[in-house]
């Protein structure tokens, strides 16, 4: 179960907030093709 996932850009500024347990991540992925997690719309 992928709850966030991030394109490798997004990644420096993204990861303070996974690492956040109110944000609830509990799967996240880092997306190497730029674009993808635009498009499957996840946090």
């Amino acid at each position: 179960m992928i709850t966030h996932r991030a394109d490798l850009d997004a990644v420096p500024e993204i990861m303070p907030r996974w690492c956040d347990p109110s944000h609830g991540v509990i799967k996240a992925m880092v997306d190497l093709d730029p674009g993808v997690a635009q498009q499957r719309k996840l946090p």
